[in-house]
């Protein structure tokens, strides 16, 4: 994920009193996040600072609005009560856009990740067609004028959830294949307008982190995932040592223009053979219409009433689990076109768990078991030992909250405000 003060670049600067200040207190204020509540004197176990430093940082989290004191804290020894803290979730707000080819998503949370105002805002065809400018004068406008529950005093900065990751080249997050583009310079400008931070992150690090955060609720969770978002595009986030990882460049998640066949179709990234050219959702309808045509495939006649130009990835699933022998041999090659290219980062990086997320999970159980199965095939692997494949848990419409989870615990500057 990407915060734009990052693109400016830090590093090898001295820690000042200030940030080293700032640390301290985002570390007391995410202890409290995550346990819910404690007292002083257990946050002065767990962190080893002393009572009289623990009190006056909690004297400055509860000056700020971010903690506030929850009552007295059950105890066995006598004396004087302990007093619980707990973080104060109407303390702050974060505004969340999440940006489709319709237009915006607007969702309002505070620091409970309790949404407290949501609704869509809808492009115009001419707005369309000038996606970038549409963008950023539609936050304008919720946040100067259609919210009616924002409130600038307690706002902690601005999320942006875009389809598309950044590519250095052209300094900004290209949004889907057609090369809409969101420049960084322009996102730039709008922060400086807004006079908050901005922060942005793609599909596929929100819906990850989102993942990542249903695994350890349910006390199931490994410390590395590979989130891998089959839609237009073929995009992946690596979840690695407690964090996403996006690389020197924010580039990181590329996962489709991994090369599965160096002689293959040109790519629009330059390259041949990019398993994006083969696995995204217009190339597999269009493969499975193709083999519809050449071969007799009766439950898939039945699904579209014989008109391919109603087929889904959801008629092609129910006819893959049918049995459709044409429909089977056509995902089949695009399950293990698309192994290819996730054992590729699995040698690369080691890592244990692929979730699959995007439009792909409408292919259902067959196809999930099949791409399973491509696992037992690699003989003499170690790194495809114990690996697991899942559908993701989380829809699109989870972006927001695991981006502003990802900001709160992340990227929440305690000084601001």
């Amino acid at each position: 994920m990407h915060y734009l003060s990052d693109f400016d670049g830090c590093v090898g600067r001295p820690a000042s009193q200030n940030q080293i200040k700032e640390e301290k207190l985002k570390w007391l204020f995410n202890l409290l996040y995550e346990a819910g509540e404690m007292a002083r004197a257990d946050l002065a176990r767990v962190t080893g600072l002393s009572p009289t430093t623990i009190s006056a940082l909690v004297d400055e989290l509860i000056r700020k609005g971010l903690v506030v004191e929850a009552g007295f804290a059950s105890t066995v020894q006598g004396g004087r009560k302990p007093i619980n803290l707990r973080v104060n979730a109407q303390g702050r707000q974060i505004p969340t856009f999440t940006l489709h080819r319709w237009g915006l998503r607007f969702e309002l949370y505070n620091l409970g990740m309790e949404v407290i105002e949501a609704f869509e805002v809808r492009f115009s065809p001419e707005e369309q067609a000038q996606v970038e400018e549409s963008c950023i004068a539609q936050i304008q406008r919720v946040l100067f004028r259609q919210s009616t529950r924002f409130d600038w005093r307690i706002a902690a900065g601005v999320c942006i959830c875009v389809p598309g990751i950044y590519q250095p080249d052209c300094s900004a997050f290209v949004l889907w294949a057609d090369e809409a583009q969101l420049r960084l310079d322009r996102l730039q400008t709008l922060e400086q307008e807004l006079q908050l931070p901005l922060f942005i992150g793609n599909e596929s690090q929100c819906l990850a982190y989102a993942e990542v955060q249903i695994g350890k609720s349910e006390c199931a969770w490994n410390d590395s995932l590979l989130y891998v978002i089959v839609s237009e595009q073929v995009e992946s986030c690596l979840y690695v040592n407690n964090d996403i990882y996006t690389g020197r460049d924010n580039y990181a998640g590329r996962l489709g223009h991994i090369s599965i066949n160096y002689k293959g179709k040109l790519c629009s990234c330059g390259g041949r053979g990019c398993l994006e050219r083969y696995v995204n959702i217009h190339a597999i309808l269009e493969r499975i219409a193709q083999a519809a045509a050449f071969s007799r495939c009766p439950a898939l006649d039945r699904l579209t009433g014989g008109d391919m130009h109603h087929l889904t990835l959801q008629m092609i699933g129910r006819s893959y689990d049918a049995g459709e022998p044409a429909v089977q041999e056509a995902m089949d090659d695009v399950a293990e076109q698309l192994f290819t290219g996730i054992y590729a980062l699995v040698c690369a990086t080691g890592v244990g768990r692929i979730v699959l997320g995007g439009d792909i999970v409408q292919l259902g159980a067959g196809f999930l078991e099949r791409l399973r199965a491509f696992c037992g095939r690699v003989k003499g692997s170690h790194l495809l030992q114990g690996i697991t494949v899942d559908y993701s848990r989380v829809g699109l419409e989870d972006c927001s909250s695991g981006m502003v989870r990802y900001f709160i615990n992340r990227r929440l500057e305690i000084g601001r405000g």
